[in-house]
């Protein structure tokens, strides 16, 4: 039996999302597409789309970086046609704003058309299928977590952070808002009202907009370092890692943070609460400024020795996502799906 062509439609190639792909040990051919831009009305989107379509290379499987609704479409407009099998990395936030009812009717009642022709969601963490169980769908779903390889691990280990210090950290390379970087910046201002030596260290390349430049403090306790050369030098000297996320999947980032031993802030709405809920469930918040504010203030109000416990536990919670074993069975496991469903 002749193997299934099977396309990986990526829109940036995460290395995340590359290294999920790659497990598969399958012949997978990679074809990038341009997502939609943000601001884009409906109808510039639906014209991307039908764009994409008419030049979408035949195949019997899709592996879509969170683009599957260009096979989707395809397989609508083109129903005479053998279905191919659709599978999503479940890895932006179009879903968790499905979920929350944040689009035009229009675009919502599209969306969930072509949700309904997915066969299989890979959900980074548990939190995409709260999700998608939010929005009524029940198709196949695969859990799969990022892998820090056991160098990258060790290395994090070694960061200089400062457990006993009022230094807070985050990590914003694409949108601020998905980041919540307004909430932190926010959440911030009210700490150091307690604690006039905390420092803010936003580490990333993003797009600043008015509303960001003009939380930014002055006095210098804000510090935008911009990319680094190692997460170390936007670690050192921090204690405590600030995420409060807006339906972030899973964000690699708090990982990170964790294995360099940074206790973790994360909203209700960002997959890494999974990881965050294993050292103390308090490390988890809404999307607001004073929660968010309070939980740090508890911490920087903490015994040494507490602290200490938290930030070891932290290490310690993120040290299986170094497991090479954990992506070998995510890999087998989608690899065996993918043969079964094309090979019928």
């Amino acid at each position: 039996m002749a193997a299934p062509k099977i396309i990986f439609l990526g829109t940036g190639f995460h290395w995340l999302h590359v290294q999920l792909v790659d497990s598969v040990g399958l012949d997978i051919e990679r074809v990038k597409f341009r997502p939609a831009q943000r601001g884009q009305n409906i109808f510039g989107k639906a014209l991307g789309a039908i764009r994409g379509i008419l030049t979408l290379p035949q195949a019997d499987a899709y592996i879509c970086e969170s683009s599957f609704y260009y096979p989707a479409l395809h397989s609508i407009l083109f129903f005479w046609k053998k279905k191919p099998l659709i599978i999503n990395i479940n890895a932006s936030c179009i879903l968790y704003e499905l979920a929350h009812h944040r689009l035009s009717f229009l675009y919502l009642w599209l969306l969930r058309l072509l949700l309904s022709r997915v066969d299989c969601s890979i959900n980074i963490g548990k939190y995409g299928g709260e999700v998608l169980s939010g929005i009524g769908w029940t198709g196949k779903t695969i859990v799969a977590y990022p892998a820090l390889s056991e160098e990258n691990f060790n290395a994090l280990g070694k960061c200089s952070i400062a457990p006993s210090s009022h230094n807070m950290a985050t990590i914003v390379t694409n949108s601020p808002y998905l980041k919540g970087l307004d909430v932190t910046i926010a959440a911030f201002k009210i700490v150091k009202r307690r604690f006039p030596d905390a420092t803010l260290n936003v580490i990333g390349e993003f797009e600043h907009d008015g509303k960001i430049d003009s939380m930014l403090s002055s006095d210098g306790s804000i510090l935008c370092t911009g990319r680094v050369k190692t997460l170390c030098e936007g670690f050192g000297g921090c204690s405590v890692y600030v995420h409060p996320g807006r339906g972030d999947p899973f964000p690699v980032a708090v990982c990170e943070a964790m294995a360099a031993g940074l206790i973790p802030l994360v909203s209700d709405e960002t997959g890494t609460k999974e990881l965050a809920a294993k050292v103390d469930a308090g490390l988890i918040t809404p999307i607001d400024a004073l929660a968010i504010s309070d939980a740090i203030i508890r911490i920087f109000s903490s015994p040494k020795q507490e602290r200490q416990r938290l930030s070891a536990a932290c290490r310690e919670t993120a040290a299986f996502l170094a497991d090479a074993s954990v992506l070998q069975k995510f890999g087998r496991e989608l690899r065996t799906y993918i043969l079964e469903k094309t090979q019928r």
